[in-house]
């Protein structure tokens, strides 16, 4: 058994976390089991016998490795059971809770929290409070001491903003594309959503297979004074059924005072083909735009002091149908 993370970045873009491995028979292999860039592992009644190398190898990076021990009368597995939100605000507590879990035994349970942030807790039931917003996939492991059971849950932390056009069928009516190859049809979606009581659904059918901008307002006289602000945000759900899907920079974005007059900063990777959780790569992804630009986007162009119009730009390698969903758009 095999539990290796990611080895070109020696484990720093993702390891292998979050595995229980119990009631394994390993015999005449080089190793029984081989751990590297490896996290938060529970082993517990695995049987070995004549592996060439050793019976456990931490190949290094390996934390939070238990092994427990056998104990009499304990020989079945807890139920670990955890309730709570997928969404929450930023600054106010989610209450987690693992009390429904079982052991079908009656031994006493522990509780281990990852909080998807580097936090950690313990206990049954706690209250975490999230200072950022993103996402974060929480991890529960419940032990009798012996066996255990995991569960997770992802858990999208929301910050509540003044929306700009993704808010209500009247904001949707107010975009418009860039593309003359394209069309574009927009909707207010309230079934497919993260913020407020609607998100902003974008079909780019036809789509003509280069860079489409989503544009809003298409009346260009947003009028907002841009003095103290420093970052664009939202979140961002696509499906794009090309394989590979996308191409260049994505999103672009264009900020607008006048047609000639804008501001225009695009990712220095895909941000869309790398999400920066992948768990979540057909979920949501948050996305921070900085204004002055900084290591992650390049930015062109001059000052602008009031925004008048915004367009999000999308590139793929094929040209099937582009489904977009854009909520929380503001600027901050």
């Amino acid at each position: 058994i095999a539990a290796i993370g990611d080895l070109d970045s020696r484990g720093g873009k993702w390891k292998a976390h979050h595995w229980i491995v119990e009631r394994n028979t390993l015999e005449r292999n080089r190793w029984g089991i081989f751990l590297q860039h490896a996290d938060w592992f529970d082993l517990a009644a695995n049987r070995f016998a004549g592996n060439a190398e050793g019976d456990v190898k931490d190949n290094g990076d390996v934390t939070a490795l238990v092994v427990h021990e056998p104990r009499p009368g304990v020989d079945r597995a807890p139920q670990a059971v955890l309730e709570g939100p997928s969404r929450a605000e930023v600054g106010r507590p989610v209450v987690l809770d693992a009390g429904g879990s079982r052991d079908p035994g009656g031994h006493a349970l522990q509780y281990r929290w990852y909080l998807g942030d580097g936090r950690s807790a313990d206990g049954p039931r706690i209250s975490p409070v999230y200072n950022s917003p993103g996402f974060y996939r929480l991890g529960l492991t419940v032990t009798n001491g012996t066996f255990s059971d995991l569960a997770w849950r992802d858990l999208y932390v929301v910050e509540p903003v003044g929306e700009i056009g993704t808010e209500g069928s009247g904001a949707a009516a107010r975009w418009d594309w860039i593309d003359p190859r394209s069309r574009v049809s927009f909707a207010a979606d309230r079934e497919t959503r993260i913020a407020g009581e609607s998100s902003l659904r974008a079909v780019v059918e036809p789509y003509g297979g280069e860079r489409v901008g989503l544009r809003f307002p298409s009346s260009g006289d947003l009028g907002l004074a841009m003095k103290g602000k420093n970052s664009l945000v939202f979140w961002i759900r696509a499906v794009n059924e090309n394989v590979p899907a996308w191409q260049n920079g994505n999103p672009v974005i264009t900020l607008y005072e006048s047609p000639s007059r804008f501001v225009r900063l695009e990712p220095r990777r895909d941000l869309l083909a790398t999400p920066p959780y992948n768990e979540a790569r057909e979920g949501w992804t948050y996305i921070v735009v900085p204004l002055g630009g900084d290591a992650t986007w390049k930015r062109e162009g001059g000052e602008i002091t009031r925004l008048n119009a915004l367009s999000i730009g999308f590139d793929s390698w094929g040209a099937p149908p582009l489904r977009i969903w854009i909520d929380g758009l503001a600027v901050r």
